[in-house]
């Protein structure tokens, strides 16, 4: 006759794990194992803040304002000054402040499946609201396309960079976007789309600059990616950009301006983390050394581990 195991085993089990008696790792943080403990992991820490901290120095960040300037034209010119040569390649973005991508309303008014391409009815855009169809009328024709306030807002200013010698300095958008965004959530739709239908907001939903927009940002002073100049470093010297200035930034009360910076594999200049990683190296240093004085000073007197009954299991 064959053994049957315990039927209980499994409400064991369950009672010893509600009741914390599971076997578990105990382990005793005596004074010798924790003050080498701090002091390697301060040191693995200032060590890692110093590395980014070295990394970070060469690269550069060119900032230039413009919507201040460019206020009431539809076409305009802004001088800026790149002091050091920037190396290629360099990121060319376009910055917001105060514009709130990531409010409720805001962040829900697109609709996903006709971002996709995919072939949609009136019911399928209800997440669209207030942006739906022209005259909110209930008719598959007057949908636009694409439907929402992400789409409808846009951002849509366009630039071109001439050197002091009136040079273009060319700069590309493809690569500008992440490639999940770019080979799974956007698609141009089975019908081709007028760009001169009042319903039409984006004829080529397949294009970087407004993919890039699309993916909404959780701050309301951002950043987006709009080229990359890969062919030529940013020589010293003063450039030219001009503006087609259609984005309005004066209803948000928020700025407009153009950022050029260069990047090594650990990111942009931020010294954030460097910092962060260098004084949480100096605090575990400090602490170690408390607890070191202590001990040597005022040692706690430990009982006998092997009195312990699991210690020896």
């Amino acid at each position: 006759m064959s053994e049957q195991p315990p039927k209980n085993k499994k409400k064991n089990l369950i009672h010893a794990f509600k009741q914390q008696e599971l076997n578990s790792w105990k382990p005793i943080l005596r004074p010798r194992i924790v003050i080498p403990i701090l002091f390697v992991t301060g040191i693995i820490f200032l060590i890692t803040g110093f590395v980014l901290l070295m990394q970070m120095m060469p690269l550069q960040t060119v900032s230039t304002r413009y919507d201040d300037q460019c206020m009431g034209k539809e076409n305009c010119e802004i001088t800026f000054e790149i002091k050091e040569t920037m190396k290629k390649p360099v990121y060319f973005y376009y910055e917001l402040t105060n514009f709130h991508q990531n409010h409720r309303r805001f962040l829900k008014s697109r609709c996903d499946s006709q971002l996709r391409g995919e072939d949609i009815s009136f019911g399928d855009i209800a997440d669209c609201q207030p942006l739906q169809s022209r005259n909110n009328k209930k008719d598959y024709k007057y949908i636009y396309k694409p439907c929402g306030l992400i789409s409808w807002n846009t951002f849509n200013d366009t630039y071109s960079l001439m050197t002091e010698s009136k040079n273009n300095v060319s700069f590309t958008s493809e690569g500008i976007s992440w490639n999940s965004d770019v080979g799974k959530k956007f698609k141009n739709p089975t019908e081709t789309l007028d760009p001169m239908d009042e319903t039409v907001i984006q004829s080529d939903y397949t294009d970087e600059h407004f993919i890039v927009w699309m993916r909404v940002e959780s701050l309301p002073n951002f950043r987006k990616l709009y080229g990359i100049i890969k062919d030529n470093d940013l020589e010293k010297g003063t450039y030219t950009a001009q503006i087609e200035n259609n984005f309005n930034s004066t209803t948000f009360h928020g700025t407009k301006s153009l950022v050029f910076l260069t990047t090594t594999w650990t990111g942009s200049r931020n010294y954030f983390i460097s910092l962060t990683y260098m004084s949480a190296g100096i605090f575990l240093i400090v602490i170690g050394i408390a607890f070191l004085i202590k001990h040597l000073v005022s040692p706690r007197n430990l009982g006998d581990l092997k009195l312990i009954d699991w210690y020896n299991d």
